[in-house]
């Protein structure tokens, strides 16, 4: 195909000129999404001790600290394929700030190239807001230049060139092209938490959305993407959870969660986990991790146990139910039952 001459006239809205027949902005289709929210990504703020007295064994400091989960199930759209390889889903970008990605691993490659030379150079003291801006912006950035490249690239167009020149273009084309800029737009899946701890020892969990904006998730004490966000959520929610649990609850509750979340496809069996405190960031311990996985198998066993003494009892009582009904009818007082 080939792009418009030099000197072409542009068809005007109310002329008589047809539209070229080599002219067919819908001669390329998008790739059909795949699902998107692949993975399962969560971070919580809980309240670390920093500090305990000796002698007394009381607590002199303690503050805000995040612990995180995730998954290593990874998706790469273009090639169609998702696998869970020996890789993680989060990038440390500073001292005490990280960052859980879901969706197209490629996309989010290109994000962090992208914002490395604005955080690098500050690592030590930039705030976990600008980092979320920053990755915030680079994917409406990322995906603005991708849907102009899919759709007016070829007709030696850009973004800015075709809002100026939209005015004398014939309106079916016009809306073609937008349809087609909107569409790519809308394939590119990428989402992210954006997590860490500021110089004013204050904890931040900011969730990057699909189109590029900010969301704070502070004051809810939890954050969750991917496709088991839903099973995840509902375990946090399910104990009350907020920003003022101690370590081990979080810590309890961030693992059940990921376990949880692992009933949705798409979600990998593997789990890693990270604290970020004021000193820094470092893995959950393997040992840790080890008791974790023994106490949730055993907790689940426990569960599955209690349900079906539940059921046993369910039965039993609606069966004595039945028998004491069908009494009362026989007795002809049928009104008691």
């Amino acid at each position: 195909m080939k792009p418009f001459p030099r000197g072409y006239a542009y068809p005007v809205k109310h002329d008589r000129i047809k539209t070229p027949l080599w002219f067919n902005p819908k001669r390329r289709q998008p790739i059909t999404p795949r699902p998107s929210q692949m993975t399962i990504c969560i971070a919580a703020i809980y309240r670390h001790i920093y500090g305990i007295d000796e002698i007394t064994k009381k607590v002199t400091d303690a503050g805000p600290a995040i612990i995180t989960a995730s998954d290593r199930m990874l998706t790469v759209e273009n090639l169609g394929i998702e696998y869970e390889p020996f890789a993680y889903k989060y990038c440390h970008v500073a001292k005490r700030i990280m960052i859980l990605i879901a969706d197209n691993v490629t996309v989010h490659s290109q994000l962090l190239l992208q914002c490395q030379p604005e955080i690098f150079p500050r690592t030590d003291s930039i705030a976990v807001v600008e980092v979320a801006e920053l990755y915030a912006r680079s994917l409406r950035e990322f995906k603005a230049k991708q849907a102009e490249q899919f759709a007016l690239s070829l007709y030696g167009l850009t973004t800015e060139a075709f809002i100026e020149k939209q005015k004398i273009m014939h309106e079916s084309i016009v809306m073609q092209l937008a349809n087609q800029m909107q569409e790519e737009e809308s394939r590119i899946k990428a989402e992210a938490l954006v997590c860490g701890v500021d110089e004013d020892k204050t904890a931040h969990i900011f969730y990057v959305d699909n189109h590029g904006l900010v969301h704070c998730y502070d004051d809810v004490g939890f954050a969750t993407i991917g496709m088991g966000n839903n099973h995840a959520n509902h375990q946090f929610m399910r104990h009350g959870y907020a920003n003022t649990f101690g370590y081990y609850q979080a810590l309890m509750l961030t693992y059940s969660a990921k376990k949880e979340a692992e009933i949705a496809p798409s979600v990998g069996k593997a789990t890693d986990m990270r604290q970020i405190t004021r000193d820094g960031a470092w893995n959950v311990l393997d040992l840790t991790m080890k008791s974790l996985d023994k106490c949730y198998s055993e907790y689940d066993r426990a569960r599955t146990r209690m349900e079906a003494r539940t059921l046993e009892k369910l039965m039993k009582a609606d069966k004595e139910n039945i028998e004491r009904a069908q009494r009362q009818r026989d007795s002809g007082n049928p009104t008691s039952a």
